[in-house]
């Protein structure tokens, strides 16, 4: 069980498809619900990879590839105590009458980017000078309301404000 501001939220792992993992070439990952007593939910993801250039890939690709359409795409900066400024890359997608929001960072050894090609070029330099290669995809996503939904993008900020710092210390 996991607080947020006074709120129990109990997560559920969730499994991953076998398309799924063939495309991300990986099968370490990790992929959680949270659900709030309040009713609120968001969901964590994490893909690891050591070595592995495809599994990274842009989150864009598998939620166009799912059938949602990215309507919103820009980054937003996040406070945190353990890491400092965090950038993330923030996504509002629609499929049919529904919306979500996506934040989402690589990591690549020490670094965080939000910028596919980035990550692909410190995976391959970081093997090229026998550094540390692992790294991992991190999303965040909440469900939106309505178009008045400002209580979707607040959690979104507190679930990464509580969850990040648990993430960096964990990661290689």
């Amino acid at each position: 069980i996991l607080d947020i501001d006074g709120t129990p939220y109990e997560g559920i792992d969730l499994t991953l498809d076998e398309r799924t993992l063939e495309i991300l070439e990986t099968d370490d990952y990790l992929y959680r619900r949270y659900m709030g007593s309040d009713g609120a939910a968001f969901e964590v993801m994490i893909v690891f990879s050591t070595n592995i250039r495809n599994g990274g890939h842009a989150p864009e690709v598998c939620l166009e590839g799912s059938g949602q359409s990215v309507i919103q795409n820009e980054l937003e900066e996040f406070q945190l105590d353990s890491i400092g400024t965090l950038q993330m890359r923030k996504l509002t997608t629609r499929r049919n009458t529904s919306q979500s929001l996506h934040a989402y960072a690589f990591k690549c050894g020490g670094a965080y980017t939000t910028s596919y090609f980035r990550q692909q070029a410190a995976i391959f330099f970081n093997g090229l000078l026998r550094r540390n290669t692992a790294g991992a995809l991190i999303r965040f996503t909440v469900e939106v309301d309505g178009p008045e939904d400002q209580q979707s993008g607040q959690l979104l900020h507190k679930a990464i404000r509580k969850i990040m710092p648990d993430i960096e210390s964990s990661l290689p």
